[in-house]
Parts: structure tokens; sequence; C-alpha cells
């Protein structure tokens, strides 16, 4: 099966003041989806396997557009809702997002606790199933944050194996569910 080559254009797409990323440099092999299943179905880690992605068409961006106009104002007030209660119970929360799809998440929590004049540092690591959390990039969040209590973010749930990894990574320190 083919793999692919990188694009040129491999622009950062969050700003800096949104989050710290702390992710290892690594030989990733970009693969296509087809190629990338069939790796993960025979064993292989998808840890170092990308597929790479390119601008969204225009037919994407108009369904990114309608999804937004409808569902936008209830996503701000969900997230607007988790970052007020993050601020109540928490007196100096960090937050962890869980790259990639929990990293999105931090950045908007982030933004909105600095709107409402609260720094919430936001860092963002890699996780993989099975293998675990990136110990030595948690190991830098501690250090830079030691007396904070570290919030972990991710973007969405499945059949909860990355919770299930974060747990196994981080034994004694995660709830047996969400809290929120």
């Amino acid at each position: 099966m083919p793999t692919i080559r990188p694009t040129a254009d491999l622009a950062h797409t969050l700003p800096p003041q949104d989050v710290r990323v702390h992710l290892r440099a690594a030989a990733p092999r970009l693969v296509t989806v087809a190629h990338k299943e069939a790796l993960i179905r025979a064993g292989e880690s998808y840890g170092t396997l990308l597929t790479p992605e390119t601008r969204p068409s225009d037919a994407q961006t108009r369904a990114y557009q309608d999804a937004l106009s409808r569902n936008g104002e209830r996503v701000g007030a969900l997230i607007a809702g988790l970052t007020a209660e993050l601020l109540r119970v928490y007196r100096t929360p960090v937050l962890v997002s869980l790259a990639r799809g929990g990293t999105p998440v931090g950045c908007a929590v982030r933004r909105v606790a600095r709107r409402w004049g609260f720094d919430v540092p936001h860092h963002t690591l890699s996780i993989i199933r099975g293998l675990g959390i990136d110990a030595a990039a948690l190991a830098e969040v501690r250090r830079l944050h030691p007396a904070s209590p570290l919030i972990f973010v991710d973007g969405w749930t499945g059949k909860g194996s990355i919770f299930q990894t974060l747990r196994a990574s981080l034994p004694g320190e995660v709830p047996p569910a969400w809290p929120c």
C-alpha cells in the first residue's frame, strides 16, 4: 500500500497563547486511511500512523458554517458552563488536553477563563490507546505547576479506551467516572 508524502503546508493552527504543546518529535508514517485501518487491524499501534490533512473543501466549509450557525450558541454555553464549574471547584486549575481531540476544547476553556479574568494554563500532550500517556510531557507539566490540580480534557468519547488508558497511566489519580 502506498505511503503518502507530507505537504509543504503544515502550519500550526493554534495560537501559542492558547496552549503549550508537549509533543515529542517523531518519525510518523503518513499513510492513507485505508492503509492505517489495515495496519491497526493487524495489531500495529496507531500512534505513529498519520493520515495527511488537507484544507477543507468548499462543501466541508459550508457544512461547518451550517453546523456552527445551528449549534454554536449551545456549544459556547456548554464551554462557558464547563469553565465556570472548573473555576468554582478548583482554585488554580491547569488544563491538560489530550492531543488532538482535547486541544481545541482546552483552548476554548482557556479563552473563556481569560475573558473572565482568570489565567488558566493549558498544555496538550499525547496519549496512545493501550500504551499510555506521554510520561515525560506529564512530568514537565507537573514540574511547571507543582501545586495545581491537573484537569484532563478530551474532545470526544468513544468506547472509553482513552479514558481507560488515562486511568491506567495514572493509578489512583483518575476517578472511576468523569466528574463533569
